[in-house]
């Protein structure tokens, strides 16, 4: 039988508690060119309070070490990746996500970020949990689109909500997201409203049109002849008066 370590073993049950008191996501996705995708997601525990008084209760475990265990525990960034369940420990060959706390006075918060490289993307461990997706990419167009089902409130039970950000400078040629602002595309989440998300984006690089010289020069030209002959009568006019 394996051997659980005590610093594991109150960890789990922290996460148990995190559960009870209920938690919200935000997952961010940012597309402004075609070589990579920003992932971001923030899981924050509002009720604070009430997390720190059951963790104690549960665990007699603080909530400086959940928050000192979840950082050092690493989270690959590929949904198929080989993890060590027992202590936490980083295996040659895996990639990680970048993990911090963003916790407040009065919330209990962590964010996962990695920045893919495009192709990568299909293979994100966070999405993959939550979504069976499609995910393509064609003459820079990124086309992305998921089905209803969304699968982590059956994982976390006691999720309440989750809202997913598409952040791009790129051309949005279509969307289902419920509101838009100045480049941010927002869908709101809750288990009442499990709905898919579905977005097609064009990044092609816009290439600045160029005058030809051959054209700037007569132009210039033309400028100047037109401005010496405007001071030429301005100059007559004045001396007749």
């Amino acid at each position: 039988m394996l051997h659980i370590s005590n610093r594991l073993k109150k960890f789990i049950l922290v996460v148990v508690v995190l559960f009870i008191t209920g938690c919200s996501a935000e997952y961010n996705m940012t597309i402004n060119n075609t070589k990579d995708i920003e992932e971001s997601l923030n899981i924050v525990e509002n009720n604070k309070e009430l997390f720190d008084k059951q963790a104690e209760e549960i665990s007699n475990s603080t909530l400086n070490e959940y928050l000192e265990t979840n950082l050092k525990w690493p989270t690959p960034i590929y949904i198929d990746s080989i993890t060590n369940p027992i202590e936490p420990t980083k295996i040659d060959g895996v990639t990680y996500y970048d993990k911090k706390n963003i916790s407040t006075s009065s919330q209990l918060g962590i964010n996962y970020s990695y920045k893919f490289n495009n192709t990568d993307y299909t293979n994100s461990n966070i999405v993959n949990n939550c979504y069976n997706f499609e995910y393509k990419i064609m003459n820079n167009v990124f086309t992305f689109k998921t089905t209803s089902e969304f699968k982590c409130f059956e994982k976390y039970p006691l999720l309440s909500d989750v809202t997913f950000n598409l952040n791009t400078k790129c051309h949005v040629i279509d969307s289902n997201a419920d509101t838009i602002k100045k480049g941010k595309y927002t869908w709101n989440i809750d288990k009442e409203n499990k709905k898919s998300i579905s977005f097609s984006i064009d990044c092609s690089e816009k290439k600045e049109t160029k005058i030809p010289f051959i054209i700037i020069v007569p132009i210039y030209v033309l400028l100047v002849v037109a401005g010496i002959f405007i001071l030429k009568i301005s100059y007559k006019v004045k001396n007749k008066f």
